[in-house]
């Protein structure tokens, strides 16, 4: 079943179309889940919030304006909300300062060009000096805490917060050069 049979047929309330899209997305789901909790859940915590992703889709399968070719990435935007919703509510939260809620869904050519500056953004972050890649991959890639950073590099976490900003102010130099826009 492709995913346009498996969107027709939740939005019909076709139980064999939701099984359908629990057997090919469960473990996308799982790894979502596992990556953005960076071990600030617990197991049972995980398996719960992969639960809840597919019975809030299901019960929402009516309202449903998933375009064809999106499933994936708005299951992947809804498992990461799912995610620190859970980490809010266990009081594991830090704010992070990158406007990362806001989600838009792709197209084919939107698809191509977040490729394309996806691929810029690693290289300008790979070519960063050590620590601060190993700071900034830390932080805005796997979203872990200024302080586990900290103990992880063995430095100062105020010193963790002055490389994280000099980074963002250095890779916005690097983009604005190759004239790419930067918000």
């Amino acid at each position: 079943m492709d995913e346009k049979q498996i969107l027709e047929g939740i939005r019909a309330s076709q139980v064999e179309s939701y099984e359908n899209l629990i057997d090919v997305y469960s473990s996308y789901i799982a790894r979502v889940t596992f990556k953005v909790s960076s071990n600030r859940l617990t197991k049972e915590d995980m398996e719960e919030v992969c639960a809840d992703v597919f019975v809030k889709l299901w019960e929402n399968r009516h309202k449903l304006t998933i375009k064809e070719g999106s499933l994936k990435a708005y299951l992947g935007a809804m498992t990461r909300n799912h995610v620190l919703n859970k980490i809010r509510a266990k009081g594991h939260y830090e704010l992070l300062p990158l406007e990362e809620d806001l989600i838009e869904y792709a197209t084919p050519e939107s698809d191509l060009m977040a490729k394309e500056s996806d691929d810029l953004i690693n290289e300008l972050v790979s070519a960063l000096p050590e620590p601060d890649r190993e700071i900034f991959i830390r932080r805005y890639f796997y979203m872990e805490k200024l302080s586990e950073i900290a103990k992880h590099i063995g430095i100062n976490p105020a010193t963790v917060g002055t490389k994280l900003f000099r980074g963002k102010k250095k890779l916005e130099q690097l983009l604005k050069e190759r004239g790419e826009c930067y918000e």
